[in-house]
């Protein structure tokens, strides 16, 4: 189990598509009758239990009850507050935020995302990260590079969990829903569409040979592979470009381009526009 948290934290720490910026963090005590309130800002919260059992207020929804080791995404513009559980002595919780400007953060639900114990193995990463910033935070100050980077980590794990909920819920081209390989194929694209995603990586996702599956999927989709993943990514662009406030860099790294330059040419091929041109058309 060690060695495997520790590769799936070199594959998301040499993730490039995902950087945080004005990134703040603290750990806070509560204890009886104290509260902790986010008011309505351009930010996104992320919450950690690390000892005891804590309330989660939202306006205009039920209470929830979090317990230990639970991880939370908490929406930016819901007046929210967390206080004590009645029945434990006292808590102690991880909070980070971010600008709500970055791209991947519109990836998350509108509401609330609430990652568990048992949401593994998204809830052993993100455990085994929170154990790497508390030892970060014994040095006074803690160094902003790790932890910026650890919650990097973090942040990864919930975009994971969505688009793992995504992938499973039947939101696969019908054509696919019956077909394994290409299946297999197509989860694991959505589950990180920033990747630099190639013919053999696909086919190798599926488990068929190079040419088995690019027969397989121009069956399925009646075009080669990167065509369709193209489409994906442009149309994923068009979504964050009329909703969030992310630089179209930002943009253009979160759907897998790594240059911004190839990003707005490919754009324009194929819907006739810049992306400057369409969010400036998509402005209230």
């Amino acid at each position: 189990m060690i060695d495997q948290t520790f590769a799936h934290h070199a594959k998301f720490l040499s993730a490039a598509g995902l950087r945080l910026d004005d990134l703040q963090t603290e750990f806070v005590q509560l204890n009886s009758q104290q509260k902790h309130k986010f008011g309505r800002s351009r930010r996104a919260f992320f919450l950690y239990v690390c000892t005891g059992e804590i309330i989660l207020c939202r306006k205009g929804f039920p209470n929830r009850k979090l317990g230990q080791g639970t991880a939370v995404g908490l929406e930016k513009s819901i007046d929210s507050m967390v206080k004590l559980d009645g029945n434990t002595d006292g808590a102690r919780i991880f909070i980070s935020s971010v600008p709500d400007r970055h791209a991947f953060i519109q990836k998350l639900p509108q509401e609330l995302l609430i990652i568990t114990v048992q949401d593994k193995p998204f809830s052993d990463i993100i455990a085994a990260t929170m154990t790497v910033i508390e030892t970060a935070f014994l040095s006074a100050p803690p160094d902003q590079a790790v932890v910026r980077r650890l919650c990097e980590i973090i942040m990864l794990q919930l975009l994971r969990l969505v688009q793992s909920q995504v992938s499973q819920s039947n939101s696969a081209p019908a054509g696919i829903q019956h077909d394994a390989p290409l299946l297999q194929a197509w989860t694991a694209f959505l589950s990180d569409p920033s990747q630099d995603w190639t013919i053999a990586k696909l086919a190798d996702a599926s488990g068929l040979s190079r040419t088995a599956f690019i027969s397989r999927f121009k069956q399925a989709f009646q075009a080669p592979p990167m065509v369709v993943l193209t489409r994906i990514r442009l149309e994923q662009a068009k979504s964050f470009l009329a909703t969030s406030g992310a630089t179209i860099q930002e943009i253009s790294f979160s759907v897998g381009y790594k240059s911004e330059a190839a990003f707005i040419r490919a754009f324009k091929r194929e819907f006739q526009k810049t992306p400057g041109q369409y969010r400036d058309e998509t402005l209230p």
